[in-house]
């Protein structure tokens, strides 16, 4: 085994209980009892490489015992435990912001196999801010070029308290669903960004989600978006779109980029031992092969077009594994992602029939990349990826969802467009090159430092946050002639006893002194949805809100 000392310790604290000798990683918030070898190697081990560690450790132990400490030692660095960068020593790192990018769930095994959309997002945009800022991640499947590992479970106290301690500039969250760590908007000083990688599905299922998160972030968080199609899509339920900021996604343009298209069909040929690939019209599908992902649709469209040949690169064919399938569709299995530039240069043009709300549609702009005119239906946010390099065909957007579909698109609309498409070659041509030029607008790069800007930016607002005085309001029966009602009344006194107003016991509405009393606990937010169900009127509850607030930013 080779030992590449010194090396950099983490935050560790040795003591000693009853002649047991343990080490407390305080990164990792893990104790190992040690002996008394290791002991003394790790009060030199930062400083001495391991001839030294030897020489100096030589008249008390054996050089096979040295050797042996030093290989354990190295095993757990193996295991994140005892070396690595402290997240402590900011110093060191020249004042760059500090990122915590926690997960709870672990989806897939394997980064190059996934066929995860938000999660191949995530970790490029990841990979991408660690340019910019230091990003630390709590396992290990998330340790990618550039980033530290921390792995902290933010379910227990100890962790909680050791990110609290780490001072982190902002906290960059993975998906909604992950409700395990709804508490850090009451323990962590850091603003919070949640990205909503889908923005609706699963039959309400994910816009309940986005919902309580919105209930509960503070002024200084924020949803990041990657299309309009969200803030459009959410603007009906909440009152507050300014939370969700827009951020694109991106694509590696040199990674997915035009090859020569009969090379590229030559080698999938050979791939899949279909050699009429060289020889006809190809429309590709690059997704998951899922109803929901418009599977189906694209079936009837091999049908009906017999003299194309339909390739499809998927995990698996699924459901449709046991359906007879049409001959001119082609199913080129599992492809890691290092080998989808491939197909993607091997489909003439590529169809995107998705029947989910699409947030982005990265898939489409990798397409796109590679110069592949791509076709989409207009009710999710691939068509803002599309641009005018594309066909957008219209779709029906339904206002609830059924099962997990978000919408539909006739087949006969989509047919019609691949065949105008394939019969033109000069328009083909066209929107060939404005899919690739389209496609260079997006980059990685780009959406890390909108990250880094969006993280300052919320940081600075926290500053400039303070604490709203809060007025003690009462509520009291009224009795007006031959009926009886109920009013507030706010009193003129804070919680800090201040006396602001002229006088005391101005009678408002209900809903006012409801929503006053609800702030001294609950967010603004929180007390949006109280409201909204209260007066089962959105717009009331907007006026209500507006009210409220106008009060309360007048006395700070």
């Amino acid at each position: 085994m080779k030992m590449t000392y010194p090396k950099k310790l983490h935050d560790i604290y040795k003591f000693e209980i009853d002649d047991r000798l343990f080490v407390a990683d305080l990164d990792r918030c893990e104790v190992l009892e040690i002996d008394k070898l290791v002991w003394d190697i790790l009060d030199i081990c930062d400083s001495l490489d391991a001839e030294q560690i030897i020489e100096t450790l030589g008249d008390r132990y054996t050089e096979d015992e040295i050797m042996e400490a030093l290989q354990s030692l190295e095993k757990m660095e193996e295991y994140g435990l005892i070396f690595g960068e402290s997240p402590s020593h900011a110093e060191e790192r020249g004042g760059r912001m500090k990122i915590l990018a926690p997960r709870s769930r672990v989806f897939e095994k394997e980064m190059r196999w996934t066929a995860l959309g938000g999660i191949i997002a995530h970790t490029n945009l990841l990979k991408s801010m660690t340019k910019y800022a230091d990003v630390y991640v709590t396992r290990e499947i998330d340790l990618i070029e550039g980033a530290h590992l921390i792995p902290l479970d933010l379910r227990q106290r100890a962790s909680k308290a050791k990110a609290i301690s780490m001072g982190f500039d902002g906290v960059f969250l993975w998906f909604p669903t992950e409700l395990e760590f709804l508490d850090m908007v009451s323990y962590m000083d850091s603003p919070l960004i949640m990205p909503i990688h889908e923005e609706r599905g699963e039959n309400g299922i994910m816009i309940n989600l986005v919902m309580i998160w919105y209930s509960l972030l503070r002024d200084f968080d924020s949803f990041v978006i990657f299309s309009e199609s969200t803030r459009e899509f959410y603007s009906k339920f909440l009152m507050d779109p300014s939370f969700f900021k827009l951020i694109p996604l991106g694509v590696d343009a040199e990674q997915f980029r035009p090859m020569d298209k009969q090379a590229a069909k030559r080698k999938v040929a050979e791939m899949t031992g279909r050699a009429e690939i060289l020889e006809r019209k190809v429309v590709g599908f690059l997704a998951r092969f899922q109803p929901e992902k418009g599977a189906g649709i694209y079936i009837k469209l091999a049908e009906m077009n017999p003299e194309y040949l339909f390739l499809v690169v998927a995990p698996s064919l699924g459901f449709y594994s046991n359906c007879h399938l049409p001959s001119n569709l082609i199913y080129a299995g599992r492809q890691p992602r290092e080998k989808l530039p491939l197909f993607y240069n091997a489909f003439d043009l590529f169809c995107f029939p998705s029947l989910l709300a699409e947030t982005f549609g990265m898939v489409v702009l990798e397409a796109m990349a590679c110069g592949v005119p791509p076709i989409v239906p207009d009710f999710h946010g691939a068509r803002y990826v599309v641009g005018d390099a594309g066909i957008i065909v219209e779709g029906k957007s339904f206002q609830h969802d059924i099962g997990s579909l978000s919408g539909y698109i006739p087949v006969e609309l989509l047919s019609e467009a691949i065949n105008r498409l394939m019969k033109d070659d000069h328009e083909m041509e066209r929107l060939s090159r404005k899919a690739r030029e389209r496609a260079l607008k997006f980059s990685w790069d780009a959406s890390a430092k909108e990250l880094i800007r969006l993280f300052k930016e919320l940081n600075l607002r926290k500053r400039f946050i303070k604490r709203r005085r809060l007025f003690h309001v009462t509520f009291s029966p009224v009795y007006e002639g031959k009926s009886s009602g109920v009013k507030s009344t706010i009193l003129n006194l804070t919680q800090y006893w201040e006396t602001p107003l002229q006088r005391s016991g101005y009678t408002q509405s209900v809903e006012e002194g409801i929503a006053l009393t609800l702030l001294k606990r609950h967010s603004m937010r929180e007390v949006e949805s109280v409201l909204s169900y209260i007066c089962r009127d959105r717009r009331k509850a907007s006026e209500v809100l507006s009210r409220v607030n106008a009060i309360l930013e007048s006395v700070i």
